[in-house]
């Protein structure tokens, strides 16, 4: 009798180390899967396939690295190029407006706080509306002025250009609360009509790690939209953010471009 109950013991035993075994190893899955890089998920190309191991982040999520640094936790990014500290801003639909603000006035905004980080901005002014309408040209077509706009300026010494948009969704979709203050959540969207669209999902992935790294619930993500180029096509450090919504008020909008200013910051630490 006493074998009988032991060995049931024993049957026990090895059904719960089996059952922790299963839990650790699809727990490690799930981690395992989130470090994989999003450009081989995307293009599911075996050759762009790895996997980022931060020791650090490891050890500090599971509360053994107490002592590390904000220094140390700040994230760095394309460590063997050295980035110039230019930006050209500009609005492909500059008549985009929110409840009592517009999409031209987020990018002076924007360059006023990329100021503080001495980075060094130009802003777009020309009238795109009227380019579009004096050339005969569609809504949708706006991006034909732009281009040539983008092609006049293009230098070496600029490393990002940012057609800064307004999404069309509503408040609860482009609003985030952070402590006591409202915000409105970006978007970065990449055309993927083009060949080389994954240099410009590089770029703005990157960004989005930088935005989400000073507070998740900024970011709405990227999205991959496969029938346009958005003018990407002329180079990778050409990006689309779309900020908000109609229903977002001047300082929400301007709350998050404190924020995307830091991101832009942190991007271009060399």
């Amino acid at each position: 009798m006493k074998r009988r109950f032991k060995a049931k013991r024993k049957y026990k035993y090895s059904i719960l180390i089996i059952f922790l075994f299963i839990l650790i190893v699809v727990l490690f899955s799930f981690s395992f899967v989130k470090k994989v890089d999003p450009v081989f998920l995307m293009t599911e190309n075996y050759k762009l396939f790895s996997v980022n191991f931060d020791r650090n982040q490891l050890l500090l999520k599971n509360g053994l690295n107490y002592k590390l640094t904000e220094e140390i936790l700040k994230p760095v990014f394309l460590e063997e190029t050295s980035i110039k500290r230019k930006v050209y801003i500009y609005n492909t639909h500059q008549t985009e407006e929110y409840v009592d603000y517009d999409v031209l006035s987020a990018a002076k905004k924007l360059k006023e706080e990329l100021s503080v980080y001495n980075i060094e901005v130009i802003v777009e002014e020309t009238n795109i509306a009227a380019e579009v309408k004096k050339n005969n040209y569609t809504y949708s077509q706006s991006y034909r002025v732009t281009k040539q706009l983008i092609e006049n300026i293009m230098s070496d010494d600029i490393s990002l250009y940012i057609d800064l948009h307004r999404d069309s969704s509503n408040k609860g979709i482009t609003t985030t609360t952070i402590g006591d203050a409202e915000y409105a959540k970006m978007m970065f969207v990449v055309g993927g009509k083009h060949e080389s669209y994954m240099e410009n999902y590089r770029v703005s992935n990157e960004l989005n790690k930088m935005i989400k790294n000073i507070n998740e619930n900024l970011s709405r993500g990227i999205i991959l939209r496969k029938t346009s180029s958005y003018n990407q096509e002329i180079s990778g450090n050409v990006i689309l953010i779309e900020l908000g919504g109609p229903y977002n008020n001047k300082i929400e909008v301007e709350n998050s471009i404190k924020m995307l200013a830091e991101a832009i910051n942190y991007y271009m630490e060399e």
